[in-house]
């Protein structure tokens, strides 16, 4: 199982912001449970997103790098 964030969630953290697992806790959009967090598509992300979660699907890394952030598989 996975805690689920879409792209469109994370426009609170703003440009160029480093989201993380502990990040998104403190936003309220995953509940920390210690599942895996994967991140999908759905919506647009903040310009120069940096990104480090468990998963992320293929649409989402896409639109993520093509607004010029990073992906970074936390382990």
């Amino acid at each position: 199982e996975n805690e689920i964030v879409n792209l469109g969630d994370l426009a609170i953290f703003g440009e160029n912001a480093r989201v993380d697992a502990a990040a998104l806790v403190d936003r309220g959009l995953i509940r920390g449970s210690g599942k895996s967090v994967k991140v999908l598509g759905d919506g647009e992300p903040p310009k120069g997103l940096r990104l480090a979660v468990d998963k992320v699907s293929s649409a989402a890394r896409a639109k993520i790098e093509a607004n010029g952030g990073s992906v970074e598989i936390a382990s």
